[in-house]
Order: structure tokens, then C-alpha cells, then sequence
């Protein structure tokens, strides 16, 4: 994995982003809910883990995908 220039689990938590951030784009389902899906029981370090990956809360992700829906 180091020719990747990352961890197994920065690939897993990569792919975990990657769909949770479809989710968010996709769906009106609870970011708890979301993160559950991606194995993550901790709401904090699911934030903090999108947040890395895209810049943004995963609730202003949702927002900027659907600027009418209430997150």
C-alpha cells in the first residue's frame, strides 16, 4: 500500500466518504443513519472524517445538492 502513498484504512474511509457523500446527494435519509451505513457509530468522527475529504459538514454537503431540503 505504499505505492498508493496511503493506508488500508485511508482507502476504507475513502470509499466510506465516497458513499456517504452519494447519499447525501441522493437522499433525504438522517446523516446518523448515513453514518451507520458507513460503520461509523461515532456522529463526531464521521464529521470530521467528511469534512477532510470534502470541505464541508456533511449537512452543507447535503445543502449545496439540495438547496430546498431542510438538514
Amino acid at each position: 500500500f505504499r505505492c498508493y502513498g496511503e493506508t488500508p484504512t485511508d482507502l476504507v474511509n475513502a470509499a466510506r466518504m465516497e458513499f456517504a457523500a452519494r447519499q447525501l446527494a441522493d437522499t433525504t435519509r438522517p446523516i446518523m443513519d448515513i453514518a451507520l451505513d458507513c460503520g461509523l457509530n461515532n456522529l463526531s468522527h464521521f464529521y470530521a472524517l467528511f469534512r477532510k475529504r470534502y470541505g464541508l459538514s456533511p449537512r452543507r454537503y447535503r445543502l449545496r445538492a439540495h438547496p430546498t431540503v431542510r438538514a
